[in-house]
């Protein structure tokens, strides 16, 4: 599996949208409904999925799914 499979396998976990809508111009808040929490509930699963550091403030600038995967590099 990919880095941005997994981000996006957890991007789909958090938002509780299935795995095949998220795309990479899937915007966090409007589309995925996304807010504060369930950001930092993302961070948490994204370091621990990704095996490396993850800033809470990281994800919560980002606007799309691809403005995350550029972020973080995957």
């Amino acid at each position: 599996m990919t880095s941005r499979e997994i981000l996006r396998g957890a991007v789909a976990d958090a938002s509780r949208q299935p795995l095949a809508t998220i795309t990479e111009t899937s915007r966090l808040d409007e589309d995925l409904g996304l807010r504060s929490l369930s950001r930092i509930e993302l961070a948490v699963l994204l370091e621990r999925r990704l095996g490396k550091a993850v800033r809470d403030d990281q994800v919560i600038a980002a606007k799309t799914v691809a403005d995350l995967e550029r972020t973080l590099g995957v």
